[in-house]
């Protein structure tokens, strides 16, 4: 409730006051281009807190989803996050991805009640394996409750890797996304999420036509 009223609050101060008040002209931001999107984004989410079985497990899950949206908003449209968001972001991705490749190779994933982990192994019931006719093994968790989860920050990882060798062509942050590059295409393969995998495979031919545009 607490996100959610704060979530609330940064919408109105920063979107319908001015529009309610009709104050100067101004520069347009994301939810003045897009502001039926938006409308029509809070109706559903609305409804399906309405419809949904457990209310309070729907407006905690949507207080999250409010959070996320908010702080990708602010990293937007910050210049302090414009220059610095990708290299944290990918640092604690990087951490991450080398914690999955451990526990692929080890064949367990160690509790703990700091980090929130469950220990798993490959012979654990209700474990997420691969399996094959010679035998089984435990995918990747991470630092997630299951290996899609981390399949999906693992493109993150890439897609955000991409852009900084992109961007930057020499100093420590290009090295920083060179050296991430295959640590979180390892970490990716272990998670055998094929939906991840199929996500990669788009965006790199994403990228390799936008090189391609480039170059004519």
């Amino acid at each position: 409730l607490v996100a959610v009223t704060a979530v609330l609050i940064f919408t109105y101060k920063k979107w319908l006051f001015p529009v309610l008040t009709k104050g100067n002209k101004k520069e347009n931001t994301f939810l003045d281009n897009h502001r039926l999107l938006v409308i029509l984004s809070l109706l559903f989410l609305g409804t399906n807190v309405y419809l949904a079985h457990n209310h309070w497990l729907a407006i905690q899950t949507l207080g999250f989803w409010l959070i996320a949206l908010l702080v990708f908003y602010c990293i937007k449209n910050s210049q302090l996050f414009k220059i610095n968001w990708k290299i944290f972001f990918l640092s604690s991705l990087l951490l991450t991805a080398c914690l999955s490749i451990g526990q692929f190779l080890t064949q367990q994933t160690v509790s703990s009640t700091f980090l929130g982990l469950t220990a798993h192994t490959a012979d654990q019931v209700g474990a997420s394996i691969i399996s094959w006719s010679q035998g089984r093994a435990l995918r990747a968790y991470g630092l997630f409750p299951h290996p899609n989860i981390l399949g999906a920050y693992m493109v993150l990882a890439i897609t955000v890797s991409l852009s900084i060798i992109r961007e930057i062509q020499s100093g420590w942050k290009f090295w920083l996304a060179l050296v991430s590059l295959p640590i979180a295409s390892t970490a990716l393969f272990y998670s055998f999420s094929r939906a991840a995998w199929l996500a990669t495979v788009i965006i790199l031919v994403f990228n390799a036509w936008q090189a391609f545009l480039k170059k004519e």
